[in-house]
């Protein structure tokens, strides 16, 4: 449900400062996906968890090609209306999926489950930890190993952000196809992980 609230505000975005406060919010609600990544490692058996990680993921990148296509589509439904211009057509774009973010978000916590068996209990074998010292937050970012896949993340994974990001205005800009047109096709590369992604883990 917080995703809906930057996504809502998002249409009434006035100067920079608004942007980048919207835009860090968002990021915040996509940061969920490394919460889903380690939820598909708890929940599948280790020789399947990396091919259930990358499906979970493809799918979720795919969400990055869907949303080129909706709000494209959106934006010319609002812009078909001879009262609304073009900022009045992507200002009112945001507000749809605000609404679908507040209405799958109620149906998530009253309808979800942790697992198929309901409430999930992590299995504890206290044999083997025993008198064990817990590793804190400290101790893991001491680690130069973890600093080390932080910055592959951050590249790889940032980039396809970037590209997310900007494809469709430089379609746009270098093409000189309508902004409905642009959208479509950058929706591609982002619709392209529903197999992609998923073949990188069961190869």
């Amino acid at each position: 449900m917080f995703a809906a609230i930057p996504t809502w505000f998002a249409g009434l975005i006035q100067g920079v400062v608004g942007l980048c406060i919207v835009r860090g919010l968002i990021g915040i609600v996509g940061a969920t996906f490394v919460g889903c990544q380690f939820w598909c490692t708890l929940m599948f058996e280790k020789e399947i968890a990396g091919t259930m990680n990358a499906i979970a993921g493809g799918w979720g990148n795919l969400g990055g090609g869907l949303t080129q296509a909706i709000m494209v589509g959106i934006y010319a439904m609002n812009t078909s209306s001879p009262s609304c211009d073009a900022e009045c057509g992507w200002r009112n774009a945001f507000f749809i999926p605000a609404f679908a973010l507040m209405f799958i978000s109620v149906l998530v916590y009253t309808l979800g489950d942790d697992c198929p068996q309901g409430k999930y209990v992590p299995p504890v074998d206290t044999s083997s930890t025993r008198g064990e010292k817990k590793a804190s937050a400290v101790d893991v970012a001491k680690n130069w190993n973890v600093w080390v896949l932080v910055l592959q993340y951050a590249v790889c994974f940032g980039m396809e952000l970037h590209v997310n990001n900007t494809i469709a205005l430089y379609y746009f800009d270098r093409f000189d196809l309508s902004i409905t047109t642009a959208g479509l096709i950058a929706s591609l590369f982002g619709l392209m992980n529903l197999f992609a992604r998923a073949w990188g883990g069961m190869i």
